[in-house]
């Protein structure tokens, strides 16, 4: 596992976004219907729905990231998480995230590469209690800091396993599949320096 290539292979190539607002509105208002007449039991296929719709529509150049995801994976942590809500004062569900970003890492693929994430719940929670020190001690001036080094965070503790053949990606042109969304999910993944 590891970061993506030093190479400049990749260079001149950008990220993309190719799903269509009617698509996202549908499985967003049917998603949150559902979970409210479920009475927050539909959550993790919920959860997993919309994962799925935002990883598979997103490429790099003509490469289109995958993702297995399915909700009945997570839905007996789900559960568990509420049970133990009130006993751990919620700090459960702290974990409960953590196993839900590892999971949906180890789905997502891109080519022939898995992600990994090996972030934890009581990494996750020292960042959210750091986070909200700041913003407090600040009175919110922070707010662009904690953005940043929350990226920073989640990013160094995802790695790709598996070979990936950058140099056969190629840079997409078909019209307005690239522009502000790719960019900013480029900027997101810090992919710059590590594509060229």
């Amino acid at each position: 596992a590891g970061r993506f290539p030093e190479t400049n292979a990749g260079a001149g190539i950008r990220f993309s976004f190719r799903g269509s607002l009617k698509e996202c509105m549908g499985t967003y208002i049917g998603g949150m219907l559902l979970t409210m007449l479920t009475l927050g039991l539909y959550y993790p296929f919920y959860h997993e729905k919309m994962r799925g719709y935002w990883v598979r529509n997103s490429y790099f150049g003509d490469t289109p990231f995958e993702y297995s995801g399915r909700g009945k994976d997570l839905f007996g942590s789900f559960i568990l998480a509420a049970v133990l809500a009130i006993p751990t004062l919620y700090l459960y569900f702290f974990w409960y995230m953590a196993k839900v970003e590892r999971y949906d890492w180890s789905h997502t693929k891109f080519g022939s590469g898995t992600f990994e994430s090996t972030v934890s719940g009581g990494a996750l929670l020292g960042l959210t209690l750091s986070n909200l020190f700041l913003l407090v001690f600040t009175l919110g001036l922070a707010f662009p800091w904690v953005i940043t080094r929350t990226l920073r965070f989640h990013f160094r503790c995802l790695g790709l396993a598996g070979t990936l053949d950058i140099g056969r990606i190629q840079q997409n042109t078909r019209a307005g599949v690239s522009g502000a969304t790719g960019e900013g999910l480029a900027s997101a993944l810090d992919m710059g320096s590590a594509l060229g």
